[in-house]
């Protein structure tokens, strides 16, 4: 007597199915795995001009590739300085600019005064020291030998009054206070004449050792204080460090923007359980269902920290598109698919599971 099986029954149902992924996984093969998500592009740099609410002008590159800023710049002006900000005419939205290409400038009047005034300075140093070393003193020189001789003209009255004051004294006609003065008078006029005597050997033979290197360090320190202004001001010519498109943000704070669109950075969403079957070097097809527009990248960081959105929880994962700026929008949302590596029955029927009880 043979017994009848009712495949009809649901029990019948679950049994076979459950026979045929043992089966299925027990298959010496391997199933297509690809994880899908929407995808946000931005481009792979942006270089970003923005003011301070107290004044500063301040420059920045984020790389979006890397998730890292790479330079830092702080433009610092003093309290009171009238400072001005003007792009060129021509630097509009939508315009490319290559690297180096001057997009603006600032201009302190504060900045330019000091320059002006150390240049000044400078000048009067270098020709002071040139006078001392080349004894180019003709007109000082002149006037000392005048004061000298004036000096020993007067010793030689004051000499001749004391004779007669010292005749008139030992004759007891002029008392011997009177005749201290007298002497005293030639003392300090032969003071006067080894003063003047100084100076001039002062000013023929040049200025002294220890003034000269004085004088050439106020020199040095003048150079360098100038070289200081003279790289602000070079700071002050605002010059596109990579080529890119320009962006005008017309905000309070956001003065200009240039994106280097050269590489387009898609960021993707990747959920915890999906985070294992994701490596760098993996292939993303990124499509725009409107164009058909659909482009290769490269995976190219995973981020290291867990971000969450209503009850799931995700990491965000880059992949760099060479030619995306072709085919696609900087800030378009796409579908994205991450081209993982095949997986045996047995994996794939558990992420199948896994998925259903998300």
């Amino acid at each position: 007597m043979k017994t009848k099986i009712n495949i009809s029954s649901p029990k019948s149902v679950a049994v076979l199915v459950i026979v045929l992924l043992i089966i299925v996984t027990l298959l010496p093969i391997k199933i297509p795995h690809n994880i899908s998500v929407k995808a946000k592009l931005y481009p792979s740099q942006e270089w970003i001009l923005v003011k301070g609410t107290d004044g500063r002008l301040m420059s920045s590159v984020v790389n979006n590739q890397y998730g890292v800023n790479q330079t830092y710049k702080v433009a610092q002006f003093e309290r009171g300085d009238a400072v001005e900000f003007s792009l060129k005419p021509n630097i509009i939205s939508g315009v490319n600019v290559s690297v180096e290409d001057t997009l603006g400038f600032i201009y302190s009047n504060d900045t330019e005064r000091k320059l002006v005034e150390l240049k000044a300075s400078l000048t009067s140093e270098n020709y002071l020291l040139k006078a001392n070393l080349s004894k180019e003193k003709e007109a000082i020189v002149k006037g000392e030998e005048q004061q000298l001789q004036f000096a020993r003209q007067q010793l030689e009255e004051q000499q001749k009054l004391f004779t007669r004051q010292k005749s008139l004294y030992e004759k007891n006609l002029i008392s011997q206070e009177e005749y201290d003065v007298s002497e005293s008078a030639v003392e300090l006029f032969k003071i006067n004449v080894d003063i003047a005597l100084e100076k001039l050997r002062s000013v023929t033979t040049g200025a002294k050792p220890e003034e000269i290197e004085l004088t050439k360090s106020r020199i040095e320190g003048l150079k360098q204080q100038i070289d200081v202004l003279n790289k602000r001001f070079s700071d002050f010519i605002i010059k596109s460090p990579f080529g890119g498109v320009v962006k005008r943000v017309f905000s309070s704070d956001t003065l200009l923007i240039v994106n280097d669109s050269t590489k387009l950075v898609a960021f993707l969403p990747i959920s915890l359980e999906d985070i294992n079957f994701i490596k760098h070097g993996q292939i993303v097809k990124i499509a725009d269902n409107k164009t058909g527009n659909e482009i290769n990248g490269v995976l190219e960081t995973i981020g290291k920290s867990v971000k969450t959105a209503g009850n799931n929880q995700y990491v965000i994962a880059t992949a760099v598109f060479k030619e995306g700026s072709k085919y696609f929008l900087e800030g378009q949302i796409v579908k994205s698919k991450i081209i993982c590596e095949q997986l045996i029955p047995m994996d794939y029927v558990q992420n199948f599971f896994a998925s259903l009880l998300k």
